[in-house]
């Protein structure tokens, strides 16, 4: 089939070599050309630390396609549940919204490498927190090195 086809179309060969090149050119930038609409939502414009939201830290950018859960405007009260990146979108999973947290407090995931040690967890209404250490930092002039690192002189 392709040799009678050959040899009755051998000189458009390349006259059909350029059409179908053409045509797949054609058919990748209508795969990748950017849409006419890209919805807005709003990215973070600097680094942000876990807490209470603040409508200035964020800026609107357009994005195609937008993350699933993205946030478009900021309700208020909310309160952020994990750090985010200059440039990442606000979802609606970083958003504390079943819990407000006091005045102070800041919530903190807190990943359990060993399963042995997660099955002792139970749920509970409240977890112990602890208050931050009031020691004073050590002085960098006078490190203290563990005896076993210390270096003996020999005479």
């Amino acid at each position: 089939m392709i040799q009678s086809w050959l040899s009755r179309h051998g000189r458009r060969r390349r006259l059909v070599a350029a059409a179908l090149a053409a045509v797949s050119v054609i058919a990748a930038f209508v795969a990748t050309r950017p849409t006419g609409f890209a919805p807005t939502v709003l990215v973070a414009s600097r680094d942000l630390s876990p807490g209470p939201l603040n409508p200035a830290d964020f800026h609107p950018a357009a994005l195609a396609p937008p993350p699933a859960g993205a946030v478009r405007t900021i309700p208020a009260g909310q309160t952020l549940a994990t750090p985010m990146r200059k440039g990442e979108p606000l979802t609606d999973v970083r958003l504390l919204a079943s819990y407000r947290l006091p005045p102070g407090l800041v919530a903190t995931p807190v990943r359990i490498a060993d399963a042995a040690a997660a099955a002792l967890i139970s749920p509970a209404p409240r977890s112990p927190s602890w208050p931050p250490t009031t020691r004073a930092p050590r002085p960098a002039s006078s490190p203290r090195t563990p005896r076993s690192c210390r270096s003996r002189t020999h005479r």
